[in-house]
């Protein structure tokens, strides 16, 4: 999907393609992945990939170790990893407008017998691109959170900067502290 040849789309939906076209698209991407996030399914073989699962189809072109299957939790849990996750977010809304729009309108259906929500979205149009932004947020949280380095400060004192720590030390007076 690109919306115009400036702005190629962030948001990327495809139904109905093969592995290798695929991950052709995800090579060609001007991004460094660190790891590709697959949903908890994707260990499960088909007889329409010849035994094979999406995992072992995407390492020939990805890489195994690149890739990382994300946990099987409730679709609930998935939606509070989002609603943790949204708040740190920013979003280029030409870029991701379709992607957007979809996470706009995923919703829970009413049940007019029992007459209040149904536990799970309702399933529509909303429901893949959703869905994958549940797999991002619960990915997102099991990733370990990179701290920044710790800056160095050197210590600098007079223009010549020929004092030491141990010079310091040995003009400081020391002061005698009270214990009550």
């Amino acid at each position: 999907m690109v919306r115009s040849e400036r702005h190629p789309s962030v948001y990327f939906a495809i139904r109905g393609a093969k592995i290798g076209d695929i991950a052709k698209i995800v090579v060609e991407k001007p991004y460094k992945y660190a790891k590709h996030y697959l949903p908890h399914d994707a260990r499960a073989k088909t007889l329409a990939a010849a035994g094979k699962s999406v995992i072992e189809q995407l390492s020939e072109y990805l890489g195994i170790n690149n890739m990382a299957i994300v946990p099987d939790l409730s679709v609930q849990d998935g939606i509070q990893a989002v609603r943790q996750m949204l708040p740190q977010c920013w979003f280029d809304s030409e870029r991701t407008h379709d992607g957007l729009e979809a996470l706009r309108q995923y919703q829970r259906e009413y049940d007019e017998d029992k007459k209040a929500f149904r536990q799970t979205p309702r399933h529509d149009w909303t429901s893949h691109p959703s869905d994958a932004m549940r797999m991002l947020a619960i990915a997102w949280r099991l990733e370990p959170k990179v701290r920044p380095p710790d800056t160095v400060k050197p210590l600098i004192v007079g223009p010549e900067n020929t004092v030491t720590l141990n010079d310091m030390w040995a003009t400081h007076k020391p002061t005698r502290s009270s214990r009550l």
